[in-house]
């Protein structure tokens, strides 16, 4: 059985994408869209999701402006770029190690991070907010360099 797939073209430009690719990411998009509003929503002063809706288009009352654009909207906006990001990092790294299954946890790269942080607020002063994760990204950067230049062989 093949599937069908929709396919455009535009001067040397070529675009073919599976239809079921389409719903599964429509699909998706809606779940999150879904969770994001619901999580605008929750708190201690709880907005129904018609109105978080509302609010998000311009019609929302000034106590619902409030909480909803400037308390929570920057949370869950955080919440869904960083996951985002994270995904896409994950892609990018199964590419570059040609591995559907591998994982920054699977070579070390996590526990290069996780010595670095530990090492600053063991070691070093992390009396900074940012002095941590610095730390941790370092470590993190330190041991996939590190992997990297022990897995060079002859230019690959």
């Amino acid at each position: 059985m093949t599937a069908r797939r929709i396919t455009v073209r535009s001067r040397g430009v070529s675009l073919r994408v599976d239809r079921r690719v389409l719903g599964v990411l429509g699909l998706l998009g809606a779940l999150t869209l879904l969770a994001f509003v619901v999580s605008v929503g929750r708190g201690e002063f709880a907005i129904a999701p018609l109105d978080v809706l509302a609010t998000l288009a311009g019609s929302g009352s000034d106590a619902t402006n409030f909480i909803v654009l400037d308390l929570r909207l920057p949370r869950a906006l955080t919440a869904v770029l960083a996951g985002i990001a994270l995904g896409i990092a994950g892609a990018i790294f199964q590419d570059l190690a040609r591995n559907a299954l591998v994982s920054p946890d699977v070579i070390g790269i996590t526990s290069g991070a996780a010595l670095a942080a530990i090492s600053v607020i063991i070691l070093g002063d992390a009396s900074g907010a940012m002095s941590v994760p610095l730390a941790a990204l370092g470590g993190a950067l330190a041991t996939g360099a590190l992997l990297y230049a022990l897995a060079w062989r002859c230019g690959v």
